[in-house]
């Protein structure tokens, strides 16, 4: 809550008589110490962190110089020095020095089996490293709480995700199951917004890399996101709708990759995965969905997201891609389309932000794919920017038109 606007419409309550001016004084004192407190409690977690890296750099930078014994000591002892601090901290209820210092020990136990597997010649050409480097920090972070843990934990999770990627061509599966279980639970038993948004963004983010690494095909990643969407309405509404907001964000960008490329490939070099099982399992998930929808009476309300997930690209077998393509890139604006229609109607401001942002990438992606090859550069640009500009200024007026008609408009909860 910003403390101005606090400031302002607490003003506005007392010349109302909503609350006497006692009251508003309490109001503003208790938030302002509130921010202040938490700006404070900031400090420690950098604190730590420079720290932290400071001792790691120092040893990694004389790493050669020491014999393997004396590593092995100096490693324990600071392991042994950050976890001793972060508990005696948190029994004298210093909680943020106390997540700190534990951070840090969580930090120095992955750097600890880094350079120890360097020392002794471990080999691994897998995540197993950061399998290990998790548990002591999904243990303390079910244990003590606080936001430090869960995006250190998430770190370690996602990070370990890109590395075993990047340098190893291999997935692991066991991070996804640690992920999606340690983090989801802890998301959805705590119940905060930051935290559920975060693992439901991570969650997503290493369903794609999944789908990047199967042998049948990436579009698998169609059925996978719909096998997110589809029990996300039974969960609690906060995860719940975070799970289903970014598999639909992933749809959507699903949607404008299938668009540039079928509009840029011949129909000979594309190919789906094999009709029979995908449709299949399709099929399944989206009569879920649907039977979902018509038990909580929200079925109309389907169309919205549900055009993402359909797998229009088996028309080119008919059509050839180009006009599937096309279709791609219709979809793509009719899902805005429908978001800024709900939003006027709904006097959502977040629901109309998001139309007008999608809106005005879909059409820029387009835009460029079908003039970068033949206009030149400068009058490309030039037309470009005018063109989102315009579209810019008349989604805004009608925004501003619709909220000014209909009154205060409603924000999100």
């Amino acid at each position: 809550m910003n403390d101005q606007w606090l400031e302002k419409e607490g003003k506005k309550w007392v010349a109302e008589n909503i609350i006497s001016e006692e009251q508003y004084r309490l109001i503003v004192a208790k938030y302002k110490d509130n921010h202040s407190q938490r700006g404070i409690g900031l400090i420690p977690i950098f604190a730590s962190i420079l720290i932290g890296l400071g001792i790691l750099s120092f040893i990694a930078a004389n790493w050669s110089g020491i014999t393997p014994p004396f590593r092995l000591i100096l490693l324990i002892a600071v392991l042994c020095t950050s976890y001793g601090l972060g508990h005696t901290f948190l029994q004298k209820g210093k909680e943020a020095l106390g997540h700190s210092c534990i951070g840090l020990g969580i930090a120095s136990f992955g750097a600890s089996l880094i350079l120890l597997g360097q020392t002794y010649h471990f080999v691994s050409y897998d995540a197993r490293t950061f399998i290990i480097w998790s548990v002591p920090a999904l243990i303390y972070l079910y244990f003590l709480n606080g936001r430090l843990l869960f995006f250190l934990t998430f770190a370690i999770l996602t990070g370990g995700q890109i590395y075993a990627l990047t340098e190893f061509s291999s997935y692991s599966y066991v991070l996804l199951i640690l992920f999606g279980l340690g983090l989801g639970w802890f998301a959805l038993n705590e119940k905060n917004r930051l935290y559920t948004r975060f693992f439901a963004a991570g969650f997503i983010l290493h369903l794609v890399f999944l789908a990047g690494t199967l042998d049948e095909n990436w579009l698998w990643l169609i059925v996978i996101l719909l096998g997110v969407y589809s029990p996300s309405e039974w969960l609690e509404q906060g995860l719940g709708s975070s799970l289903k907001f970014f598999a639909s964000a992933a749809a959507f960008g699903i949607n404008l990759v299938l668009y540039f490329t079928l509009t840029n490939t011949p129909s000979d070099t594309f190919d789906y995965p094999e009709p029979l099982w995908f449709l299949l399992f399709f099929i399944l998930l989206a009569a879920f969905l649907i039977y979902s929808r018509m038990k909580k009476g929200t079925l109309p309300a389907l169309l919205k997201s549900g055009i993402l997930f359909i797998p229009w690209f088996y028309l080119s077998t008919f059509t050839g891609n180009l006009a599937v393509g096309i279709l791609y890139l219709i979809v793509a604006f009719v899902f805005p389309g429908l978001l800024l229609s709900e939003g006027y109607r709904t006097e959502q401001r977040y629901q109309i932000n998001w139309g007008i942002i999608l809106f005005l990438l879909v059409t820029f992606i387009a835009y460029i794919n079908l003039a970068w090859s033949f206009m030149p550069k400068s009058l490309f640009f030039l037309i470009g920017g005018i063109l989102l500009f315009a579209l810019y200024f008349l989604l805004q007026k009608k925004k501003k038109d619709v909220l000014e008609e209909r009154g205060t408009p409603h924000e999100k909860k």
